[in-house]
């Protein structure tokens, strides 16, 4: 048998690298070091706006819920009944 076979293998990543391999992981590592901080820039971005628009949804929310108790008063006061019974008359009810 030759040595090469008998020899225990190196453990992966105890390799030794060239400087032209080094050279690639050193580019792709500044590369997605580029890549993680801009993802960190636009988490952050749409943090603040996913923010902005719940503020934006609770405050259509409420006056939803204020239109709706206005048209409920409206729709349940006597003026109205007695309006529309007078366009039921006419065949234009609501």
């Amino acid at each position: 048998m030759s040595e090469q076979n008998t020899a225990a293998a190196p453990a992966q990543g105890d390799e030794p690298v060239d400087a032209h391999e080094a050279a690639i992981l050193r580019a792709a590592n500044e590369a997605l070091t580029f890549e993680a901080r801009l993802l960190r820039v636009e988490t952050l971005r749409l943090t603040g706006e996913v923010r902005v628009t719940d503020a934006r949804l609770s405050v259509a929310t409420a006056e939803l819920e204020r239109l709706r108790e206005y048209v409920e008063l409206i729709e349940h006061s006597r003026a109205w009944r007695i309006i529309q019974a007078m366009r039921g008359v006419i065949g234009r009810r609501w």
